[in-house]
């Protein structure tokens, strides 16, 4: 997933992404939904200004006992303050996009997030520099290949 994306929407010579996931596969989660989810939430970090090109991108997937965990840490993606205002704004919807078309993805992970009955948590660290947080329930009929 992360590298078609990157090859076809970033300078990759520019951009380091990483991806840590302890295991092959996991039980009770929509593979489809969870790979949608992440693609947007990349696709997201891609369309923000990015003012050098010291670019990182980090997922981490980790299962826990009710749910799944994913951290995706971003370095080199500038957020202004009316976006992080927007970011910040649980009330933030698609009638937003006309004021800020850059988050168009980030509205579609957190409508895929709603089928999941997924929670995502942005953490602000810098002008340049973020968290997403995901937690993600259990479903007992799904299944997911964690990227291996």
């Amino acid at each position: 997933m992360k590298c078609k994306v990157a090859e076809q929407n970033a300078f990759l010579d520019f951009m380091e992404v990483h991806f840590a996931s302890p295991l092959n596969e996991m039980k009770g989660v929509d593979e489809n939904l969870v790979t949608s989810l992440l693609t947007n939430l990349f696709l997201y970090l891609l369309a923000l200004p990015k003012p050098t090109f010291r670019n990182q991108v980090f997922f981490r997937m980790e299962p826990e006992s009710n749910g799944l965990k994913i951290s995706i840490g971003a370095i080199g993606f500038e957020l202004n303050q009316a976006l992080r205002e927007a970011i910040a704004n649980p009330e933030s919807i698609y009638s937003d996009l006309m004021n800020f078309p850059l988050l168009i993805n980030f509205y579609a992970a957190q409508k895929i997030a709603w089928k999941l009955k997924a929670n995502i948590k942005v953490q602000l660290i810098s002008s340049d520099s973020h968290r997403i947080m995901i937690s993600i329930p259990l479903e007992d009929s799904k299944q997911l290949p964690l990227f291996s």
